[in-house]
């Protein structure tokens, strides 16, 4: 199953490159890491992989804290991820990672010699997991996360998941529905919370105002909820929109979008003063959140399973959110006690900020602080079970 595996993954590899070359147009990339080459000199580091923004958001107060014991090596697989880990965790070392290929990633144990090996979430990649087992580094997954839909897909693929979660030394899971799909995955997971709960928001940097932000978009999200705002000004004053598209790569398409609509601002020249602004700058989601009064959540309406609502949750804004969740199911359930809107549709938009507004979101801040404590535990795990020598 591993050899079908990696022959697949070989034939599609001239796609992949293509479609990357494509996204980032303009942008450093990484292409000769993603062939494998290029490998980054430093040796017997931590070597931490974390795909993009959330994970990379995630994992760095770990990060940070492991520079203690030694050179760590965070790996991501997009430019945004990068940016982040240069602004996050500036005393570790980055690179690309390659594609799932077994050559290359028995090239990189080999050159690396790492003392460990941590994925976040969900970045189970066979070929990976397996080098690390040949040479003998132990691979933990840290912050594990299966959706059913996820469950479903390395259910499929039979022997080659069963094989991989045998193989990782460690499974250190969010919760307790985690653990259970992970087990019949034939991993051993350690319940240890979500590493997201312990986040520290920077403070607001939001200008004065009533702001909506509708965080992490995805293609169709920004048209409805820019006909939701202009409904809903007809009856509330003072308001402001926010709209954070998911993927750089949309802003220039997402700026033309809201134009329709009147006046518009770009976050990344420091234009506040419309009441509709296109958040273009990278790495400032968190500190708008601390600031919103009301936060849509991405991701939600479209079937993408929602990115984190966490932070938004940290900030005190109210969260309105589509129907697809299963990326943070628990984090949906924790905060359906607290200033959580539900929202079916599109139509149903305005009314939900409508009642957001009203609702507030005190009650958010408080549900979440109350579930932190992941990052300690995980950094007392990985202290006395995998870094010991």
């Amino acid at each position: 199953m591993r050899a079908l595996y990696t022959l697949t993954l070989l034939l599609l590899t001239p796609i992949l490159l293509v479609r990357s070359a494509r996204k980032y147009r303009g942008l450093h990339w990484g292409v000769r890491q993603r062939l494998g080459f290029n490998r980054p000199r430093i040796e017997r580091p931590i070597w931490i992989h974390a795909a993009s923004v959330g994970e990379v958001r995630a994992i760095a107060p770990i990060a940070n804290d492991l520079i203690k014991q030694g050179s760590v090596l965070i790996t991501t697989t997009t430019p945004t991820g990068r940016d982040q880990v240069v602004q996050l965790c500036p005393d570790t070392a980055h690179a690309f990672l390659p594609y799932d290929l077994p050559w290359a990633m028995g090239a990189w144990m080999r050159a690396l010699k790492p003392r460990c090996l941590l994925l976040v979430e969900t970045e189970l990649w066979p070929n990976l997991i397996h080098a690390a087992k040949v040479h003998e580094i132990p691979a933990v997954l840290v912050n594990g996360r299966l959706s059913k839909r996820s469950a479903r897909g390395y259910a499929r693929m039979g022997s080659l998941a069963r094989n991989m979660m045998a193989s990782l030394d460690g499974c250190l899971v969010q919760s307790a529905d985690h653990a259970k799909a992970f087990t019949r995955l034939g991993a051993h997971p350690v319940v240890i919370g979500n590493i997201k709960f312990d986040t520290q928001l920077p403070p607001s940097t939001l200008p004065s105002g009533r702001w909506i932000v509708a965080a992490s978009t995805h293609p169709g999200e920004e048209a409805a909820c820019l006909k939701a705002f202009t409904k809903l000004i007809q009856t509330e004053t003072n308001l402001k929109l926010l709209i954070v598209p998911r993927h750089p790569e949309r802003f220039d398409d997402v700026v033309s979008e809201a134009e329709k609509y009147g006046e518009v601002g770009r976050a990344s020249r420091n234009q506040w003063a419309s009441a509709i602004v296109v958040g273009d700058a990278m790495g400032q989601l968190s500190g708008w959140l601390n600031g919103a009064e009301v936060a849509f959540i991405g991701g939600t309406l479209n079937r993408r399973g929602s990115q984190s609502p966490i932070e938004a949750a940290l900030g005190g804004a109210a969260i309105v959110a589509g129907p697809s969740r299963y990326n943070f199911a628990e984090a949906y359930a924790l905060l359906a006690s607290g200033s959580l809107v539900d929202v079916a549709d599109e139509p149903e938009l305005a009314g939900a900020w409508a009642e957001a507004l009203i609702k507030g979101g005190d009650k958010n801040a408080g549900l979440i602080s109350a579930s932190r404590g992941a990052t300690a535990r995980t950094l007392a795990y990985l202290t006395s079970e995998i870094l010991r020598s």
